[in-house]
């Protein structure tokens, strides 16, 4: 069951994952089976095509990134990272 808020995670989970960094996607996304059954907190994702099947989020550290991202746990993605999101709320520039 995963925490009922991003507040009551504690820590973040680590795993050797290679991301695609996208231009096309305003969140980053990671498949649920990269991740504990019982990790992450509750959330909705709200896509192009309405809101999405994803009920949880969950914190993963990047270390190319030296951050750590909170990406929303679909059953079927690549691992992905937003260039967009990167930009706006880290910062990134070209």
């Amino acid at each position: 069951m995963p925490a009922k808020a991003e507040e009551y995670v504690n820590g973040c989970f680590e795993a050797s994952i290679d991301w695609i960094v996208d231009t096309g996607t305003a969140q980053d996304l990671l498949t649920d089976h990269h991740v504990p059954d019982h990790y992450g907190y509750s959330s909705s994702l709200i896509t192009a095509n309405g809101e999405s099947s994803s009920l949880k989020q969950g914190k993963v550290k990047v270390p190319e990134l030296n951050a750590t991202v909170s990406p929303f746990l679909v059953q079927s993605s690549p691992p992905v990272l937003s260039v967009g999101l990167r930009c706006v709320e880290d910062g990134f520039q070209e």
